[in-house]
């Protein structure tokens, strides 16, 4: 990522003065509305396994991110003779499409949900051993 004084050849003329660490809030703000309604930023998480018992995951995301949403994702089956992974899709759920009890209900057609862009549940929950690759729209975080 290009540190936000890369930037300033191209403001400080405008606004003669102005303190860097203003300059450096204007443009983290400019760059996560951007990033944000142009949902421009986008990557692929590193694979997570799915553990058995364990239904919510975090984002392996830095502190300099912050999500915006999960565009699509894909769940791994790996083949233990070949060492080939066969992907599926996976569908994203938006939190107001699932039942109420939409943690413990084993009969949902599987798929991905974030409720609070922290955290994000397989549901249902799916056997150990399987992969999850979550594709992710980001924008800089307050602190970067």
């Amino acid at each position: 990522m290009v540190r936000w004084d890369a930037f300033y050849p191209f403001i400080l003329p405008d606004v003669p003065g102005c303190p860097d660490p203003l300059v450096d809030h204007a443009l983290r703000q400019a760059a996560r509305e951007f990033c944000e309604r142009t949902v421009f930023w986008t990557e692929y998480l590193d694979p997570q396994p799915i553990i058995d018992s364990i239904t919510e995951y975090e984002f392996d995301i830095t502190r300099e991110q912050e999500m915006v949403k999960i565009l699509d994702a894909t769940i791994g089956t790996p083949d233990p003779v070949s060492g080939t992974i066969a992907w599926t899709d996976l569908p994203v759920w938006r939190i107001d499409q699932l039942p109420h009890d939409w943690k413990t209900n084993p009969c949902l057609h599987r798929g991905i949900v974030t409720p609070d862009r922290l955290v994000f549940y397989v549901v249902p929950q799916q056997c150990a051993g399987l992969l999850i690759v979550p594709r992710v729209a980001l924008k800089p975080s307050q602190s970067a």
